[in-house]
């Protein structure tokens, strides 16, 4: 799944012993989130949606709450695209006055 289970999701200090080779990586990646003010779960939905060749992302739930925090985490880049060449180049503004 896309939070392995979970296992991305959690605190790193309170994971079992058997997880103790990747500690610092989840660590790693809990302050990366805090860095960019954001929560892991939004982290890992950027991650993944980042990618051109997935088109469904896969989760699981326990409950009802999670799905729904799940849903409000995620945003659809897609929504801000812009194509028009005059917009995007800036060597094609023209900002004088008309």
């Amino acid at each position: 799944s896309t939070f392995l289970q979970g296992l991305i999701l959690m605190n790193p200090d309170e994971l079992k012993p058997f997880f103790n080779p990747i500690r610092p990586v989840l660590q790693k990646f809990n302050d990366e989130a805090a860095k960019f003010g954001t929560t892991q779960l939004k982290l890992a939905l950027t991650y993944v949606y980042n990618f051109d060749t997935i088109s469904h992302i896969i989760v699981g739930v326990t409950k009802i709450n999670e799905l729904q925090e799940i849903l409000s985490s995620y945003v659809d880049f897609n929504r801000f695209v812009v194509n028009d060449e005059k917009m995007i180049n800036p060597s094609l503004w023209t900002l004088t006055k008309e």
